[in-house]
Parts: C-alpha cells; sequence; structure tokens
C-alpha cells in the first residue's frame, strides 16, 4: 500500500492495525503507533478533549 495517498487519520488506523497484528494488544502502545505518522499528522488525526 501506498501510504503517500492516505490521509492522515487513514494512515493512523492502518498503523495501528499493522502493529496490533504483529505485537497484540497489550504491547502496542499508543506512542508506537504515534510514530509512525509526523507530530503534525497526529495530533491532526486524533480528536481533541
Amino acid at each position: 500500500m501506498d501510504r503517500t495517498d492516505l490521509t492522515g487519520r487513514v494512515r493512523l488506523r492502518e498503523s495501528a492495525l499493522e502493529l496490533l497484528a504483529e505485537r497484540g494488544f497489550e504491547a502496542t502502545s499508543t506512542r508506537a503507533v504515534a510514530a509512525e505518522l509526523s507530530p503534525t499528522a497526529f495530533r491532526r488525526s486524533v480528536p481533541g478533549p
């Protein structure tokens, strides 16, 4: 999959699903998922308070 064509939210979801499949729920942290995106893309993709 070419990740350059995806929106930040889709890249976030795809990264999370990939890490969850590899590591499992207990071993996957938000930080690990966020590391797959730029900090700005992560902040824009996650709804704030």
